[in-house]
């Protein structure tokens, strides 16, 4: 088998794919939900890809606030 790259012709060696593997999972990476209502929490919950719970929903919320008002401080 071979392709075309930018008008080159390459042959891919036997047993070779043009497909990429699938990704490998993190190892470790579990959901823990003793971290939920901190802002830690809420990061969590994004890299996840969980509901939002309302706790972490609100200490984002109290952080940005608080940055926000550092910022207009300085």
């Amino acid at each position: 088998m071979s392709y075309q790259y930018r008008g080159t012709k390459h042959d891919v060696p036997a047993g070779l794919s043009l497909v990429t593997p699938p990704r490998r999972e993190r190892k470790g990476a579990t959901f823990n939900r003793a971290k939920c209502g901190t802002r830690a929490g809420f990061r969590q919950h994004q890299n996840h890809a969980v509901d939002m719970c309302a706790g972490c929903q609100e200490a984002q919320a109290d952080y940005m606030r608080a940055y926000y008002q550092a910022r207009r401080a300085a």
